[in-house]
């Protein structure tokens, strides 16, 4: 287990290395749900789902943040992610509310 624990650190290290490494990552972590609120719908199975997803998130983001200079990567990460125009429009939780585009489009 040791050796699988180690090839996956080494393994996010180099992801993370690169800006298409840290693009993908952020990608990855935007499609799992990491920085989208939950929120109870009454539909426990539905919610379920969501927060599974989104635990996987919580944990790539951690083990991120436990590697040597973790913290600058995501940093890093998270900035170049905001230099992207498409990225507001990806980011916008009014948007995933309603699933699409906002209304006065």
């Amino acid at each position: 287990m040791r050796d699988a624990n180690k090839k996956y650190k080494d393994a996010l290290m180099d992801i993370m290395k690169s800006e298409s490494g840290r693009t993908f990552i952020y990608m990855l972590l935007d499609m799992l749900g990491a920085d989208t609120p939950l929120y109870y719908f009454g539909q426990s199975e539905n919610f379920a789902f969501v927060a599974g997803r989104r635990s996987v998130a919580d944990d790539i983001i951690g083990d991120i943040r436990k590697l040597d200079n973790g913290l600058e990567l995501e940093m890093k990460m998270r900035k170049e992610a905001r230099a992207d125009p498409l990225h507001e429009a990806q980011d916008n939780d009014w948007d995933r509310m309603i699933g699409g585009d906002g209304l006065a489009d």
